[in-house]
This record gives structure tokens, sequence and C-alpha cells, in this order.
């Protein structure tokens, strides 16, 4: 007997169909819920790495090097960890200590303090002062570099003309087999020039002999370099000068303004002169001193027209003395000069003695006359400075140096003195080529299984 085939009802197969739809929907639902939450995961996961890394960047920036951020207002992290051995290793280890995950890291980009003719050290400086006294103190100080400049092309000028007028004056006598072997102000002037200038302007008791010595200095070799430039200022060239002259006013001593402890007394003078001892920089100083002033001096006398008369009558009884009326001209400008320099020593005279100078001299500010000028140096001497109200003291004019020298040079002086005086104090593992004051790293961290992520992390303290 054949068995009909059971006949399932439509409703039956209906239901079936929606139970095996309805499967699909919930799988697939279920499927993006799981994507959802994966990705939510893995999005999570890959936030709090990369955040763990910033945290652990931070504070490994964190361990700045407090004794310099304390005598000298510089932000670093020391690359060696005190340990006088640099590698880069040295804060990859920190950030890796303190972000704790399971990272591969590498430098792509590090910024060391003296980088870049030590662009971070003048970018420090920079914002150092502009907290402190203001950016529209900067700028109001701008205004004052054109006169210094010019000062100083004013020097060069009168300085040019003294050596010309020493030659056609040498030539002019030769010619005639003539020499002015009378004392006269031209060679009065030949024989202090041959002088020590410190001995000329303070006692020699006065001065201090302390040495920067010591080998490895950091004007001296060559520095370690980092990678790609992280920070920049965003200052101009002559406001970055005008800061740095600030902080070093701010952070280093001079003469009548000595501070214990330092390796050197004369701080500002070494920015200046570069040598190892107090006594050769304080001369360099006084020597560029006397070039600043002797072009304003000689100016003052070429628009005064008593001093010149006074000048010229002295050349025209020289030379009938020598019966060499042809000089009388060359001769006049020769006393001038000679003038010029012995009111310029005077000048140094009273500013090495706590007193005032004016930029500019008048008839009542000028100090020397021609008679005084044949005794400057000798036994008879007994002139000393002025002091004159509304002007310039030894520590303006210092300022003035400063602001007209190379900023390369000075600011690798500074470097150097800020170098030797944290070994002093027992900090030798300190070298300022290998302090860190940026980094960018590459990150390669494991997350799950084979899940990696690739990612970038940095700091700085421009932040």
């Amino acid at each position: 007997m054949t068995k009909l085939p059971v006949k399932v009802p439509e409703y039956k197969k209906l239901q079936a169909s929606i139970t095996v739809y309805l499967s699909l929907i919930i799988l697939l639902i279920i499927s993006f819920i799981v994507g959802i939450l994966d990705a939510a995961w893995l999005q999570n996961s890959k936030a709090q790495t990369r955040s763990g890394m910033i945290f652990g960047t931070e504070l490994a920036f964190a361990e700045y090097q407090a004794d310099l951020l304390r005598e000298y207002n510089l932000f670093a992290i020391d690359g060696t960890y005190e340990s006088g051995n640099y590698e880069e290793d040295n804060v990859l280890e920190r950030i890796l200590y303190y972000g704790g995950s399971d990272t591969q890291m590498e430098v792509s980009k590090i910024q060391l303090l003296t980088d870049g003719n030590n662009a971070d050290f003048l970018r420090q400086t920079y914002e150092y002062v502009k907290t402190k006294k203001g950016l529209s103190w900067l700028e109001e100080k701008k205004k004052e570099q054109t006169s210094y400049e010019e000062s100083k092309l004013d020097a060069q000028s009168s300085a040019k003309e003294y050596a010309e007028n020493e030659v056609e004056l040498e030539e002019l006598l030769e010619a005639e087999e003539q020499s002015f072997a009378e004392e006269n102000p031209i060679s009065h002037i030949s024989k202090l020039k041959s002088l020590s200038l410190l001995d000329l302007v303070i006692s020699k008791e006065e001065v201090s002999n302390q040495t920067l010595d010591g080998s490895n200095l950091y004007k001296e070799r060559t520095p370690k370099i980092g990678r790609g430039t992280i920070m920049q200022s965003g200052a101009n060239e002559t406001l970055l000068k005008l800061a740095f002259v600030e902080y070093a006013f701010d952070h280093f001593s001079y003469y009548g303004d000595e501070k214990e402890g330092g390796i050197l007394a004369y701080e500002l003078e070494y920015l200046l002169g570069g040598e190892k001892e107090d006594r050769e920089n304080l001369k360099k100083v006084m020597n560029k001193l006397l070039f600043l002033r002797f072009g304003a001096n000689y100016l003052f006398l070429q628009t005064n027209s008593e001093k010149k008369a006074e000048a010229n009558a002295l050349a025209t009884s020289l030379c009938l003395l020598f019966q060499s009326p042809f000089a009388t001209s060359v001769v006049t400008q020769g006393i001038l000069l000679a003038w010029a320099y012995g009111e310029s020593i005077m000048d140094l005279r009273a500013l090495f003695a706590n007193k005032k100078v004016p930029m500019v001299k008048n008839t009542t500010t000028w100090q020397l006359s021609l008679s005084s000028l044949l005794t400057l140096g000798t036994s008879d001497d007994q002139e000393s400075g002025k002091d004159s109200d509304g002007g310039l003291a030894y520590r303006d004019y210092l300022k003035i140096l400063l602001q007209i020298e190379g900023v390369n040079e000075t600011t690798n002086h500074a470097i150097t003195l800020i170098e030797k005086n944290m070994h002093k104090q027992g900090q030798e593992f300190i070298l300022m080529d290998q302090l860190i004051v940026g980094i960018e790293v590459q990150c390669l961290s494991r997350l799950r299984g084979n899940i990696k992520y690739e990612y970038q992390v940095g700091y700085s303290y421009n932040h």
C-alpha cells in the first residue's frame, strides 16, 4: 500500500521561512554589534595606548635638570641621566617606563639645547625676558639698537682715520727728514699705546685673578647635534639678541658686581672677551670700550670750533719749530685724534670708578685739557674720571657692547660659562650639548594578537 506524502500546511512553511529569516537577521545584528564593539574596543585600545605613551613622554620631560632651571631658568633633560654617557635610548627607556605598554620606539626627531647655533638656548632666554618684561619692552629697546650700531660705525671710521693720519704724517716727515722728537700729543699717545691699558685705568690690585680652567670646554669642542627642528622662537634676530643681553645681566656677574661661587668673577666680560682669565677679559672689554668712546670723542672734537682752533694753534707752532709748515693740517688732525684717545682713557677711568659717562660729549662733560694730555700716564698724572649726570654707567656700556657683538660668539661663551659653573657645583656630568629640549618618537604597539598600532608622540618645552 502506497503512502501518500504528508501535506505541510502553508502556514507551517511560512513559519519556517520566517524563523530562518529571523535567525539570519539576528546573526547579522549580532555580527554588526560585535563589529561595533570590536571597533570601539580597538579605537579605545588605540586611544588608551597612545594616551599612555603621551603621559609617559610628559613624565619623562618632567624630569628636567632642576639645578639648571633654578640657576639659569633653562628647561632641559640631561641626556646622560647623570651617567655622563649620552644615549637616545636613555630617554626612550624613561618614556616606556612611564608609558607602560608593549611598544617599540624609534626617535624620528630630537632637539638639543645647543642645536642650530644655540637656537633653543636663545629661544628660552627670549621667553624668559618676554615673560619678565613683556614684548612691548623688547620692542621699545629695539628702537635704541640703531643708535648703538651707528656708534660702532663711527668708532670704526675714527680708528681708520687715525691709522691713515699716522701713515700720512710719517710719510710727510720722512720726505723732509724731520721728526717731532719734542714732546707733543701725537708722540705721547703713541707711547701710551704701548703701555697696558689696564694699568692706565685701574690699579692691578683691584683685578681678579680667577681662571676658567679645565679641558673640553663647550666653545672648543665639536658639539653633539640632534635631528630635525621641533621648536623655533618666531622672534627676529634683533629681539633675540636684546633678550639674550637682558637675560645675561640677570644671570652673570661683572666688574663692580662680582658674585661668589662662579668660576670667573667677570662673567659678562668673558662673554665679550672669551679668554680664560678674568684679567685678560677685562683688558679686552677696556679696549672695546676705548674703541667705542674714541669714535664719539673724535666726532665731538671735529664739531667743536674752539678745540679745533686750540689743536690747530699747537700744530702750527710745532710745524714752525721743525720748519714743516706743509704738515700743519695733518698734524692738527693727529693732535685731535690723540686728544680723543686721551679723553677716552679718562672715560674708562670714570666708568671703572663707578661714575657715568655720556654717549655724546659737550664742552661741559669734556674732561681732558690739551696740556693735561701730555702728563697722562706719567708720574705727574693726577687726572681722574669725571662723573656726569645723565650719563651711562659701566653696566650700560657693557649692554651696548653685547648688543653690537655677534650673538653666536657671545652665546657660545655663555653656554661654556654655565656648563663650567654647574661643574663647579659638583655636576660634572652636565654637558650643554647633551641636554634634550624636544623629541618626536615613532611608536609601534601590540594591542591584541597580531593587531599592531603605529603612531607618533612627542614633547617639547615650548608647550
